[in-house]
This record gives structure tokens, C-alpha cells and sequence, in this order.
């Protein structure tokens, strides 16, 4: 998955969760909670989505962490490659 994929992804995660959001004013190092007005069931509900969207477990508070596109995008590749099956 390329970068730009992802991103992407996680707009349209952010889009599902938070509709009336400013989502075109959301760059890649802005705080997504202060950009978009994020509440906290906004942020558990974003964790769930990227749950269902990446099949990873991460849980709201590393969510809550993690508050840029950028550095959700990071975390997320990171974890996907740690779950990825070793090859033989």
C-alpha cells in the first residue's frame, strides 16, 4: 500500500466518522482532533473504523496519540508489516 493510499483511506475513515467536518482543510501534519473538532466518541469510533479498514487492533488512546495523517499513516504501515506473515 502506498503512502498516498493510505492517507486517503484514513480521510475517507474520517469523512464516515465525522461528516460535517472541514475535511479539506486536514493536511498531513495538522492535528486532526483540533482540525476537524474531534470528540472523544469521535476518536473511538475512528479507532473501531481503522480496525475494520486495516484489520489491526489499536486501541482509541493510541489513536489519541497519534494525531496527525502523517504519523497515523507511520504507525499504521508499521504495524501492518508487524503483522504480515514471515516468508519462508
Amino acid at each position: 500500500m502506498t503512502e498516498e493510499r493510505l492517507w486517503q483511506q484514513l480521510r475517507d475513515i474520517l469523512k464516515e466518522v465525522r461528516p460535517q467536518a472541514p475535511h479539506s482543510l486536514l493536511g498531513l501534519d495538522d492535528d486532526i482532533v483540533e482540525r476537524l473538532g474531534l470528540d472523544s466518541l469521535d476518536m473511538a469510533n475512528f479507532a473501531v473504523e481503522i480496525q475494520y479498514g486495516f484489520a489491526l487492533t489499536v486501541e482509541s488512546a493510541q489513536v489519541a496519540e497519534l494525531l496527525t495523517l502523517r504519523t497515523l499513516g507511520a504507525f499504521i504501515l508499521q504495524q501492518m508489516s508487524l503483522s504480515a506473515p514471515a516468508e519462508s
